[in-house]
């Protein structure tokens, strides 16, 4: 292998198989040769996350922001590690960033969503619930339904 983005993709492939230690160890090989790729935090990221490791992976997501502040899927993932760590405060804020930077990031509204429910904000839940829906349920993707359905 001779590049980062060699080692990015094996790490990929590796992740596609479920292979989420080797995709580890291919994402920290990529960050050795090239310290300053936000991809390679943010894809050991989801490889620590999928391990379970959840404090390693908000370390590795914060880092991918730091090097991309408008990586979207780092906060998306870094929010949802800290939902799983019951941090649901510090989620909602990385999902309002997801938001703000991917206004129909219809997953970041159903998590925000989820995170705003376990902190007993019940209207809340239910504002983002709904939007996720809608965004959901738009006309492009209605459409890929009903043609789905009626073949």
């Amino acid at each position: 292998m001779d590049s980062a983005t060699d080692w990015i993709n094996r790490a990929l492939a590796k992740a596609e198989r479920d292979d989420y230690q080797g995709a580890h160890a291919d994402f920290t090989k990529a960050i050795e040769l090239k310290p300053d790729y936000a991809e390679a935090f943010a894809g050991r990221g989801f490889a620590r996350y999928d391990l379970g490791d959840c404090r390693g992976a908000i370390v590795d997501f914060t880092k991918a922001i730091a090097l991309e502040p408008e990586y979207t899927d780092a906060y998306y993932y870094r929010g949802l590690a800290k939902s799983f760590l019951k941090d649901y405060q510090e989620a909602i804020d990385d999902y309002t960033m997801a938001i703000g930077l991917k206004p129909n990031h219809a997953l970041a509204y159903c998590s925000r969503g989820h995170s705003k429910h376990d902190l007993a904000d019940q209207q809340g839940a239910i504002a983002d619930y709904t939007t996720a829906i809608s965004l959901w349920s738009s006309p492009r993707l209605m459409d890929k339904k009903l043609s789905q359905y009626l073949m």
